[in-house]
């Protein structure tokens, strides 16, 4: 296996020496380090760097600032006990005291906590269908039947109520293309969260917004329409191909959308 470090400087440059581990990925982001060494400024991303260590990398220096009684300028070298820390992601939050997640914050201690949540649906089966022969699984193959869907539910109480299952979308069948901007993981997620997202908004009940004048993409809906596979690599390995584009200053790689008014596909309204 190919040895994968990465190598996060975190803190806050607005708030004095808070910024030291930001300055450190700065310097070492032009040293001449290994290939399999991945050096990134993560600012006060927590999750930014929650995503990118569910990618995979087999270890991970943390360079940040901490009080510890010592003069200033004092190096310590601090190794977490992971399994002390809450496996259960966002659930870690009920527990008396455990901070909760800021996703505009750097809590290494919730960062980690996350893990075991982002990581936990690539090896769980979720199906549609009551005889489990639709599923989203990719070690059944058999059952491997889509990446993502939405649909709608009445309840007694609250109504009718719209939503969108997006399970772990980084694997074969679902993922987009390599060294995509922000890695496959996080990439192939956004990818088919805007899919199913404009679904729902225009085909919510599954009677709207439909393609019903050609053969090929009869019963399409807004997704459908733009969701075009690239094959990469000597075994012809299939991947989505969405643009790269900026959306709201950052580049995603997320596909278009079927617009009415081009009458093709679009990356803006």
């Amino acid at each position: 296996m190919t040895r994968r470090l990465l190598i996060a400087g975190v803190g806050n440059i607005f708030l004095g020496d808070d910024g030291f581990g930001v300055e450190v990925a700065r310097r070492l982001a032009d040293a001449d380090l290994p290939d399999w060494a991945h050096v990134v400024d993560y600012g006060i991303r927590g999750m930014h760097l929650a995503y990118d260590l569910a990618n995979g990398y087999e270890s991970m220096i943390l360079v940040d600032t901490t009080a510890r009684g010592g003069s200033p300028g004092t190096i310590y070298v601090i190794e977490p006990d992971l399994a002390a820390i809450p496996e259960e992601g966002m659930a870690a939050a009920d527990q008396p005291g455990y901070p909760l997640f800021n996703a505009h914050g750097m809590q290494p201690d919730v960062v980690f906590s996350m893990l075991g949540m982002l990581d936990a649906g690539s090896d769980i089966d979720v199906c549609f269908t009551a005889a489990e022969t639709q599923c989203y699984s990719p070690d059944n193959p058999s059952t491997f039947f889509y990446c993502g869907y939405h649909g709608s539910v009445d309840f007694q109480d609250i109504g009718h109520v719209l939503y969108s299952v997006e399970p772990y979308d980084n694997v074969l069948g679902c993922s987009v293309y390599p060294n995509s901007p922000n890695g496959q993981l996080v990439d192939s997620q956004d990818n088919v969260l805007s899919h199913e997202s404009f679904e729902t908004i225009t085909d919510p009940d599954g009677t709207a917004w439909i393609n019903f004048s050609q053969v090929i993409m009869l019963g399409a809906e807004i997704g459908d329409e733009c969701e075009f596979v690239t094959f990469l690599g000597p075994n012809q390995t299939p991947y989505f191909n969405p643009p790269a584009f900026k959306i709201d200053g950052h580049k995603y790689a997320v596909q278009s959308e079927y617009s009415n008014d081009v009458h093709g596909c679009g990356t803006a309204p």
